[in-house]
C-alpha cells in the first residue's frame, strides 16, 4: 500500500491513498508570482475529484484557491472558523465547510484529520471584511498507507515533540523559508528548526515547504538533516512532482 504525493506549490499538496481517497492540503495554484511564490503546473480541474480540503489558516498563499477546489469537487473544506465565514459567504454549503479547533478530528473514507495546535496567526482581510481564528496544523493518518503531519506556518515550538509522541507521524512537510514582503523574507521555522522539528516527529521522511525558489533554503535543511539526523530521509520536490510514500518500505 502507498501514499500518493503531489507538490502544488509553497505549502501546498495533493495526496491520494491507496484506496483513491484525495486531499488537498493548503492548496495555491494560481499566485502568479505574487511576492515571489510561483504558480504551480497542476491545473484546478485535475482536483476535481477532492474529498477533503483542508485548510491551515487564512494567509492567501494557504487558502487561494481552496473554495474554488472545494466548489468544482463538491469536497468537505476544514478550515478555522475565519476562513469558513470567508467560504460561506463565498457560497459554498454550509454543511460542506467544516471549521475546527485544535484536538477536533474529521472522518472521511479510510483518512481521519486531527487539527492540532500552531504557533503562527490567522488574520485576513477578504471582500471588505476582516477575518481572525486558530492557526492550525494537520496529522492526516490513513487507514493502510501511513500518518502524515502538515503544520502550516507553525514557527517551532516545544509541542511538536508532542505531536510526534502521540501521533507517531511516518511523513511530515516542514516549513524552510517564507514569502517575500516590503522588500524581506518573512520566515517563520528556519532550516534548522526544521531539522529539530524532523528529529522530534521521529519521522522517516521529511519533505521541506514554504520556501522561495533560488534561495536554498531546502538544501539547507537537507544537509541539517543530515547532520542531526541521518537517519531521515529528506525528499526535495518540484513543483507537479509525485512521490509515492510506502509505509513499510525502507527510507
Amino acid at each position: 500500500m502507498a501514499l500518493r504525493i503531489r507538490y502544488l506549490a509553497m505549502s501546498g499538496f495533493e495526496l491520494v491513498t491507496s484506496h483513491g481517497t484525495k486531499i488537498v492540503v493548503d492548496a495555491i495554484l494560481s499566485a502568479g508570482g505574487s511576492h515571489g511564490v510561483p504558480s504551480s503546473p497542476v491545473a484546478i480541474h485535475e482536483l476535481d475529484d477532492a474529498r477533503l480540503v483542508l485548510v491551515s489558516h487564512g494567509a492567501w498563499d494557504h487558502r487561494a484557491d481552496a473554495v474554488e477546489i472545494a466548489r468544482r469537487s463538491g469536497a468537505t473544506m476544514v478550515c478555522d472558523s475565519g476562513v469558513r465565514q470567508e467560504a460561506l459567504h463565498q457560497g459554498l454549503p454550509d454543511e460542506r465547510v467544516l471549521h475546527v479547533v485544535s484536538g477536533c478530528e474529521v472522518r472521511v473514507d479510510d483518512v481521519l484529520v486531527r487539527a492540532v495546535e500552531a504557533h503562527h496567526h490567522s488574520f485576513f482581510e477578504s471582500g471588505g471584511q476582516w477575518y481572525s481564528a486558530q492557526p492550525l496544523g494537520y496529522v492526516v493518518k490513513t487507514r493502510d498507507d501511513g500518518v502524515v503531519y502538515h503544520p502550516g506556518d507553525t514557527s517551532l515550538f516545544s509541542d511538536i515533540k508532542l505531536i510526534g509522541e502521540l501521533h507517531r507521524p511516518d511523513l511530515a512537510f516542514l516549513g524552510v523559508g517564507g514569502v517575500e514582503h516590503q522588500g524581506r523574507a518573512i520566515v517563520e521555522m528556519h532550516p534548522d528548526e526544521a531539522a529539530i522539528a524532523a528529529g522530534w516527529l521521529g519521522v522517516k521522511v521529511a519533505i521541506p515547504m514554504h520556501y522561495l525558489p533560488g534561495r536554498g533554503d531546502e538544501e539547507r535543511f537537507a544537509r541539517e538533516c543530515a547532520a542531526r539526523h541521518p537517519q531521515i530521509t529528506v525528499k526535495i520536490m518540484q513543483l507537479g512532482e509525485v512521490f509515492v510514500f510506502e509505509r513499510g518500505a525502507a527510507a
